[in-house]
C-alpha cells in the first residue's frame, strides 16, 4: 500500500510539472463525432500534437467520449504505443479512467464511477504527457491543482497524435490547439519577432525567451536596431574605425580610431598616449600632451628630441630643442648640447659664439685676424684659406696672392724683366720703374731704352712737362723692323713689274713669228737654226729666259 501511494504521488508530481506547461494561447478548432466509435486515418478527430506536452480541450455528450494519445496515427485494438481515455456521462456510463496500449478492452487498472460530461453544456479539460508513461487528466479550473486521472505505465515514447471519438452517441468538441512554431496570441494570430538562437516566443505573451537576435531590440524582438550597433540590446559600436561585428561588437582586426582601445574599441586611452594602440606620447614640450589622433606635439619637443612626435632623439653635433647642427668648432669638437656653443673656439674661416658666421670680407682664417693678399681688383678671398679665386694684382704670386715679385721681375704674373735700374737696383714690382734712375746709357721709366743722340720724344702741347724725358719705349726696335719690312716690299714690288714686262715681250715676239709664217711660207716647214753655243746674241734675250735658240731663216736670206 505504501509503495502505491509513493508511485501516485511521484506520478501526480511529473504530471504537475507539465500541468504547468500548458499552453494558454490556442486556436480554437470545433468538430463532430458521429458515434461509431472508430479510431482510424480519417477518423472523426485527430490532431498532430508532436513537440507539445499538453492540450485543452471542451466536450458536450450525452454519452461517453474516448480519446486516444498515440506515438502513431494507425494503432492496433490491442496493441500499441498508446494511451486509451475513458470520460464518463451518466449513472449507466460514468467509468472514466487510463488505458495503456488496447482500446478494446473493457478493463481499467485505475478508473473513477464518475460523471464528469454532460448532455447540454460543454465541459472543459486539459490532458498532459511527458513522454516518460505519465498521463494525467483533469478539469479546466483544476489545472494547477489535483488531476481526476493520472496514470505511468513503464513504457517511454511520445506522444504525437491527439484522437477523439464516442460510441452510439454523438459528440461536439471544441479543441484548443497550441499554436504553431512561429505563432502566438488569442487564436495564434500574432507573428513572433527575431528571438535568439531561432528559438519560438511564448505562445502567451510572445516574448523570446533567451533575448533577441542580433540587430533586433523590444520585449517582442520585433524593433530594428539602428546602424552602427551590435547584440540582442543594440548596444551602441565602439569606436571602430570600420562598422563592428554585429554579434559581438568585435571591430574588425581590432583597429580603433585614435585615441581607442579594446576589441571593441570602447576603452579609451591612457592621457599621454594617441593612436589605435595607445602608444605613448613622445618627449613634448613640458606640460604639453601629444594629440590623442596623431600624437604631434602641439608646440616644441623638449631638448635633445625632434620630429612632429618628438619621438626622434638628436643625433650627435647637434643643440637645441630643434636638434639645430653645431656650428663650425674648433677641430670638429661637439658643441655644448643647449647653447650650442664651441668650448674650443671656431675652425678658421669662422666667428661668434656658435661659430656659424663667415669671416668678413678681406679676413680669413683662425678668428677671421688675418687679412686677404692682392687678389685681382681687390676681390674677396676665401674666407677659410686666404686662397684668391681670381688672378693677383700686378707684382704678386702665390695662391693667396701675398707674394711680391721675386728678384728683377715684375707686372702680371711677374712675367717681365726689370730694366737697367741705377745702381741695380730692383724695380717696382707692379709697373716696373726704377725708383732711383738708370744707368748710364739707358732711358726711361724702366729703364729699358738706350739713351741715343737724337731720341725721338713725342711733344704735346697739352702737357709737355708730363712727357718730357719721356721716350717711347722700345722706339729703335721698332724702327729697325720697319725699314727692314719696307725694303723688303719695294723688292716685291719691283719682282712683279719685271715679271709683268718679260711676259708682255715674249708674248709679242711669238705673235710677230706666227705671223711671218703663215704669209710666207704657205705651208711650207720651218727651218730651226739651233746655235752650238748659248752665246748667240741673237736669241740672247730668250736664252736667260731659258728657251731654246730659234733663228729666222727669212731674216738670214
Amino acid at each position: 500500500m505504501s509503495s502505491m501511494c509513493v508511485s501516485l504521488v511521484a506520478a501526480y508530481v511529473v504530471v504537475t510539472s507539465f500541468v504547468w506547461l500548458h499552453v494558454h494561447a490556442a486556436r480554437l478548432v470545433t468538430t463532430e463525432t458521429d458515434g461509431k466509435a472508430k479510431f482510424v486515418l480519417g477518423n472523426d478527430f485527430g490532431v498532430p500534437v508532436g513537440g507539445h506536452s499538453s492540450l485543452t480541450f471542451q466536450v458536450k455528450s450525452c454519452g461517453n467520449v474516448y480519446i486516444l494519445l498515440t506515438e502513431k496515427i494507425k494503432v492496433a485494438p490491442t496493441e500499441g504505443n498508446y494511451y486509451f481515455i475513458s470520460l464518463g456521462v451518466t449513472k449507466s456510463h460514468r467509468i472514466s479512467g487510463i488505458i495503456e496500449g488496447c482500446y478494446s478492452c473493457n478493463t481499467f487498472r485505475n478508473y473513477k464511477l464518475m460523471t464528469v460530461l454532460n448532455c447540454t453544456e460543454y465541459r472543459a479539460f486539459w490532458v498532459a504527457w511527458d513522454g516518460q508513461g505519465s498521463v494525467s487528466i483533469g478539469r479546466e479550473g483544476d489545472l494547477r491543482t489535483k488531476p481526476f486521472l493520472q496514470f505511468k505505465g513503464k513504457k517511454k515514447y511520445p506522444i504525437n497524435f491527439f484522437q477523439v471519438t464516442s460510441y452510439n452517441f454523438t459528440a461536439e468538441f471544441r479543441f484548443h490547439l497550441p499554436c504553431d512554431e512561429g505563432t502566438y496570441g488569442e487564436n495564434c494570430t500574432d507573428v513572433c519577432g527575431h528571438c535568439r538562437f531561432g528559438l519560438a516566443c511564448d505562445q502567451d505573451s510572445g516574448v523570446c525567451p533567451h533575448g533577441c537576435h542580433s540587430g533586433w531590440t523590444g520585449p517582442l524582438c520585433a524593433e530594428e536596431c539602428g546602424n552602427n550597433t551590435y547584440g540582442s540590446e543594440c548596444t551602441p559600436c565602439g569606436r571602430c574605425r570600420e562598422t563592428c561585428d554585429g554579434d559581438t561588437g568585435r571591430c574588425p582586426n581590432s583597429i580603433c580610431q585614435p585615441g581607442w582601445v579594446g576589441e571593441r574599441c570602447d576603452r579609451e586611452c591612457f592621457q599621454g598616449t594617441y593612436g589605435p594602440y595607445c602608444t605613448p606620447c613622445g618627449q613634448c614640450q613640458e606640460g604639453d600632451t601629444c594629440d590623442v589622433g596623431t600624437g604631434h606635439c602641439p608646440n616644441r619637443c623638449q631638448d635633445r628630441w625632434m620630429g612632429v612626435r618628438c619621438d626622434i632623439q638628436c643625433p650627435p653635433n647637434t643643440h637645441g630643442y630643434n636638434c639645430t647642427r653645431c656650428g663650425h668648432c674648433r677641430g670638429e669638437e661637439d658643441c655644448d648640447p643647449h647653447t650650442g656653443q664651441c668650448p674650443s673656439g671656431c675652425d678658421p674661416g669662422w666667428s661668434g659664439p656658435l661659430c656659424i658666421t663667415k669671416c668678413k670680407s678681406q679676413t680669413y682664417g683662425h678668428n677671421c685676424g688675418l687679412k686677404c693678399g692682392h687678389c685681382l681688383g681687390e676681390g674677396p678671398c676665401d674666407h677659410v684659406t686666404g686662397d684668391c679665386s681670381s688672378a693677383c694684382e700686378e707684382g704678386w704670386l702665390g695662391s693667396r696672392c701675398n707674394l711680391s715679385c721675386p728678384g728683377l721681375t715684375y707686372g702680371q704674373d711677374c712675367q717681365y724683366r726689370c730694366g737697367h735700374c741705377a745702381k741695380g737696383s730692383k724695380c717696382h714690382p707692379a709697373t716696373g720703374a726704377c725708383a732711383d734712375g738708370c744707368e748710364e746709357g739707358w732711358q726711361g721709366h724702366d729703364c729699358i731704352r738706350p739713351d741715343l743722340p737724337n731720341p725721338i720724344r713725342i711733344s704735346t702741347e697739352n702737357s709737355p712737362a708730363a712727357v718730357d724725358q719721356q721716350y717711347v719705349t722700345g722706339s729703335v726696335r721698332a724702327d729697325t723692323i720697319a725699314a727692314i719690312i719696307l725694303g723688303i716690299c719695294i723688292a716685291l714690288l719691283m719682282g712683279v713689274i719685271f715679271t709683268l714686262l718679260w711676259r708682255r715681250a715674249v708674248n709679242r715676239h711669238e705673235s710677230k713669228y706666227r705671223a711671218n709664217y703663215s704669209n710666207d711660207n704657205d705651208g711650207k716647214p720651218v727651218h730651226l737654226h739651233i746655235p752650238a753655243s748659248h752665246g748667240d746674241t741673237t736669241s740672247n734675250a730668250f736664252t736667260n729666259a731659258g728657251y731654246l735658240n730659234i733663228s729666222d731663216t727669212t731674216a738670214q736670206m
